[in-house]
């Protein structure tokens, strides 16, 4: 920055100024012509001391804001480091949820690129605060005491501290989130009231090594507004990540996880990631009549995917509740993420609009299993059942037993009967023996989930999904 020396300099919001002494006008002139204003303005140095700052529209305000080494000429713009005090910054559109705000107590963003410092006054002027705020394009940054608003008065997140800085490994970053909460209740989505009650906190959320656009993603998500993109699942790469302190209540249950910790690997454009799951617990106000009033749990998950190709593959997602039952998953597709993207360009308040997608839209999905193993759940579930009927568990096994053995006499064609009796076995031997249920689909190879649109035969359909259901020790 130009040496400058100013004692004190006045400006009112339309920038017509009032000079003690000295000309800071090709600055503010700028800044004005770029749709900012404030208030009142300082000088100490080579720091400029803003009172009441932000877009002429004031969809982004500060109380105040000081810029280290500010520099602008025309539509460029340059500093060293800016700190904002009492921010408020609205989102430049309107969601299906309402209108979002945020709160900042202090922002504070240094090292900025010229592009960055560019962009920053330009995407304020432009309505486009949150954009200005993800932090992309600057070396280092920290955000204190945030709080997201619905309409104007519906506090929905908190944040006590979000910051970024280098990891020391090329342009890679770390980022740390503290003390974050989020009430899903008041997502009211289209004015039709809460979809899921559920309130999500979490102590710490620290991701290491992360691609710097990561940030983009991560500001969209903070504000509630995030559209799943293919952008969003090239740029958000990383390192490491390790959430901890998760605790989510909702109506009728809670879940708290200790920690979750992610490791991922990258050949080319192929990412791989191995998750694990802490031992943690879940409390189903349901499951007190069976004598379960908590659940412990720990698990994995292995996974790729191109976001490129737009391919996924969960190889296994493992959930073991102990001395009770096991879940062990696998999921494969391809066009996941162009439908999830194409999903968010249509009106989420217009039924007929999202019913329309549905239909003439979907992903494929090449492979899906879902392995039910028993521990110890099903005598719980009989000796209770039993009680609450009166009647002895090995009476009501017989009888479930029975009902699953007369599937096939409830077919109306030779090929009903052929599936049924297929089901029939394995779930019979579940009964008498326990062990694991496997249900898998696998689809013909060329087939599209959005066939199932057009085909009237279930026998059709069956065979065509690949649908099979086995039974193991």
């Amino acid at each position: 920055m130009r040496h400058k020396i100013l004692s004190t300099l006045m400006l009112s919001t339309s920038a017509t100024m009032m000079v003690a002494g000295y000309s800071y006008a090709s600055d503010l002139d700028s800044l004005s012509d770029m749709g900012l204003s404030w208030s009142s303005v300082s000088e100490s140095g080579n720091t400029a001391t803003f009172k009441g700052w932000g877009a002429d529209d004031g969809s982004f305000k500060a109380k105040s804001a000081v810029f280290t080494g500010l520099d602008v000429s025309g539509s460029q713009a340059s500093f060293d480091k800016v700190e904002l005090k009492g921010l408020s910054v609205q989102i430049n559109q309107p969601t299906s949820y309402g209108d979002i705000s945020t709160f900042v107590d202090t922002v504070v963003l240094e090292g900025p690129s010229k592009e960055a410092a560019t962009d920053f006054m330009k995407q304020i002027s432009e309505g486009n605060g949150f954009a200005s705020m993800s932090g992309y394009g600057f070396e280092s940054g920290r955000f204190s005491g945030m709080t997201m608003i619905i309409d104007g008065d519906a506090e929905y997140g908190t944040v006590e501290s979000m910051t970024f800085s280098p990891s020391g490994e090329g342009d890679k970053i770390n980022i740390a989130v503290m003390g974050q909460e989020l009430d899903m209740s008041e997502f009211a989505a289209c004015g039709q009231g809460p979809e899921i009650d559920m309130i999500m906190s979490m102590d710490s959320n620290k991701t290491m090594g992360a691609n710097p656009a990561y940030l983009k993603d991560m500001a969209n998500m903070m504000t509630g507004a995030s559209n799943p993109s293919q952008s969003m699942f090239t740029n958000m790469k990383y390192d490491s990540n390790v959430v901890e302190g998760v605790a989510i209540i909702g109506d009728g249950f809670s879940v708290s996880i200790p920690k979750v910790e992610s490791v991922t690997s990258y050949d080319g454009d192929n990412m791989s990631a191995t998750s694990t799951l802490a031992l943690s617990m879940m409390k189903i106000d349901g499951l007190a009549a069976f004598g379960l009033d908590e659940l412990q749990f720990d698990g994995s998950i292995n996974m790729a995917m191109n976001a490129k190709a737009d391919t996924m593959n969960i190889s296994s997602m493992n959930m073991d509740f102990k001395e009770q039952f096991m879940l062990d998953m696998a999921f494969e597709a391809n066009g996941l993420i162009g439908w999830m993207e194409g999903l968010t360009a249509v009106d989420q308040c217009d039924q007929d609009a999202l019913a329309a997608y549905m239909e003439d839209n979907m992903y494929d999905i090449d492979y899906m299993k879902m392995k039910f193993t028993d521990q110890n759940i099903m005598d719980l579930v009989w000796k209770t059942v039993g009680m609450m009927q009166g009647t002895e568990p090995d009476a009501l096994k017989a009888q479930a037993k029975m009902g699953v053995t007369m599937l096939p006499m409830m077919a109306e064609t030779p090929e009903e009967r052929k599936i049924y009796s297929q089901m029939s076995l394995p779930l019979s031997k579940f009964i008498d023996q326990g062990g694991a249920l496997t249900f898998e689909m696998r689809p013909e190879e060329g087939f599209s989930m959005d066939q199932l649109e057009t085909m009237e035969d279930p026998n059709a359909i069956l065979t065509a999904l690949g649908i099979t259901l086995s039974h193991s020790k």
